[in-house]
């Protein structure tokens, strides 16, 4: 396979056209790809507070579910051990 390369000798206008035109293409893609990544940035944000918005709701759910089941057991364990105190009076009195 041979490769060639046609090329056409331009003057220095011709050169300096083409030059700002590439230069302007260039500020133009990285224009949208700051606003890209700009957007990108925020939605990252975003989605970094919701997520620790819910993980914190989350979490203090939990702890409230853990403190209102460790309050039943207790209260169910208070009321076992006097059910068992009520069931040995009443052996050792009959």
């Amino acid at each position: 396979m041979h490769l060639s390369l046609k090329l056409k000798q331009g003057n220095d206008e011709t050169v300096k056209r083409h030059l700002a035109s590439k230069l302007k293409e260039t500020k133009e893609q990285m224009a949208l790809m700051k606003r890209s990544l700009e957007s990108l940035e925020e939605a990252y944000t975003k989605a970094t507070y919701d997520y620790n918005h819910t993980h914190e709701q989350v979490m203090t759910e939990l702890l409230q579910l853990r403190e209102e089941n460790r309050r039943v057991v207790d209260q169910l364990k208070i009321e076992e051990h006097k059910r068992i105190n009520e069931m040995k009076e009443s052996a050792f009195s009959v």
